[in-house]
């Protein structure tokens, strides 16, 4: 198993949050998808403006993980499932 440090650059901690001022926009989504966005965001007791802007946020954070990922990888080679399962059980106490 491979003793790899995990670093996150500086730029990784802007993508935790990344909220901020509301801003108004204007969108074409599909119609089942915002159905079912509806019935979600009710479910949860969530508007459905915050439903949407909390999913678009995880997406970004998704997005910007992966690219953090590649540049790790790309620096230090691949993760590997070892290194993987080691991170989940240090996260799990």
């Amino acid at each position: 198993m491979s003793n790899k440090q995990i670093k996150l650059p500086a730029h990784a901690a802007a993508a935790r949050h990344l909220s901020g001022p509301a801003s108004k926009v204007s969108v074409t989504i599909d119609a089942t998808v915002l159905r079912q966005a509806r019935v979600a965001a009710k479910r949860s007791g969530k508007t459905l403006s915050a439903h949407i802007s909390q999913a678009l946020e995880r997406d970004l954070r998704r997005q910007r993980m992966a690219e953090l990922v590649a540049e790790f990888e790309a620096q230090h080679g691949a993760i590997t499932p070892q290194e993987v399962a080691k991170a989940i059980a240090s996260w799990q106490g």
